[in-house]
């Protein structure tokens, strides 16, 4: 998959020598952020001090009937619940066909397809307006 970057050597180059280091080598003057983030879409790597991020506020998602998923919480007390039934005999697949071998594009297959199954529950918002 490409993100428009070359994301593997930025991550050894970048992160994970100067981690190595650091922490195997005992160099103290490696300047490490407390987290490195790829942000897909913009395809920018990303550095913060702090995890979570200072700037960030925490926003709570919450469950509603019928698959939704909601940043307001249920105008009235839930008593429902969704449940399902899971057999290790039959797993998820995360294809839609058969395959011998794990495919190079299972991590970013179009997975739309599980939700069909009794085993799987699926929620969805709204579109989001914003990041």
């Amino acid at each position: 998959m490409s993100f428009g970057a070359n994301t593997g050597d930025y991550y050894r180059k970048n992160i994970l020598f100067p981690f190595f280091e650091a922490y195997l080598r005992g160099d103290g003057n490696a300047k490490l952020p407390k987290a490195y983030v790829f942000e897909t879409g913009t395809n920018v790597w990303r550095q913060y001090a702090s995890w979570p991020p200072k700037n960030v506020a925490a926003k709570i998602l919450y469950f509603h009937a019928n698959g939704v998923l909601s940043f307001e919480p249920p105008k009235q007390e839930a008593t429902a619940y969704d449940e399902y039934v899971s057999d290790p005999a039959k797993p998820v697949p995360f294809v839609n066909y058969v395959a011998q071998t794990v495919p190079q594009e299972y991590m970013v297959s179009d997975q739309r397809f599980a939700a069909s199954r009794t085993d799987v529950l699926t929620y969805e918002t709204e579109v989001l307006q914003e990041e």
